[in-house]
């Protein structure tokens, strides 16, 4: 990693020095994002939370993510866009339920995710019963309560029914997702972040040399719970 972009991907070349960071036991997780930030106004913070992309400047930039906070009230008037598109929203448990009823009036080119905030107990008792349709997904926010349905969660994500996972306090966010995924936690956080970047908010994204990087590494402190050792927002470097 140099200069602010990515240099070599498993080697380091020869031809320059570099400043070697120790992660012995850790992960490093690319693009890291808490998704449920996008509804609230945006942070100042530039620190070592964890949080390497900026989802504001993200999906402001992005040509195929957009939010919409009123969606579950306009869902029959939505036009077909030119490219495909992904609207993101947040919902209540009846506003889900109806998104699924009205399912087929979403056009052709355009995915749906919602992100529910309240009432995940009851939320997950009725995703454990049903499979939203392709063109909906589903991502949650942890509250206070998700300590009690870990399991539940665990399960729903493994079996790729919920998408994106965030945090009403975004620096929270990956120690809490290395308690609920303790044994999965490298699968998880592949398809929470990695695979979810790509799927709700930048298609084009690579992991290649001469990109820019984001992403952050994590590491077990005294007690064994998993901090951010470092985080990398486009290109800076946070200690």
């Amino acid at each position: 990693f140099s200069n602010n972009k990515i240099s070599g991907l498993g080697y380091l070349p020869d031809d320059e020095e570099f400043e070697t960071v120790d992660g012995k036991n850790g992960f490093f997780i690319l693009n890291t994002f808490n998704l449920s930030s996008i509804l609230y106004s945006p942070s100042s913070q530039n620190t070592n939370n964890g949080i390497s992309i900026n989802i504001h400047d993200a999906i402001n930039s992005s040509a195929f993510a957009s939010v919409n906070p009123k969606l579950i009230y306009n869902l029959k008037e939505l036009q077909s866009p030119e490219k495909p598109s992904c609207i993101i929203s947040p919902a209540s448990l009846s506003e889900y339920l109806y998104c699924i009823q009205e399912s087929a009036s979403i056009p052709s080119n355009t995915h749906i995710h919602l992100i529910i905030q309240n009432h995940l107990s009851e939320f997950i008792d009725v995703l454990n019963t049903q499979t939203p349709p392709k063109n909906i997904s589903i991502g949650i926010e942890l509250n206070q309560e998700y300590d009690t349905l870990s399991d539940s969660i665990k399960k729903l994500t493994l079996e790729g029914k919920i998408c994106s996972i965030s945090h009403q306090n975004e620096s929270q966010l990956l120690s809490s997702l290395h308690s609920i995924f303790t044994d999965d936690f490298k699968k998880v956080s592949h398809m929470l972040f990695t695979k979810a970047y790509k799927t709700l908010i930048n298609p084009l994204f690579q992991f290649a040399i001469g990109e820019t990087l984001s992403g952050t590494v994590i590491t077990p402190n005294s007690n064994n719970k998993f901090t951010p050792l470092l985080t990398i927002k486009n290109g800076d470097i946070l200690y």
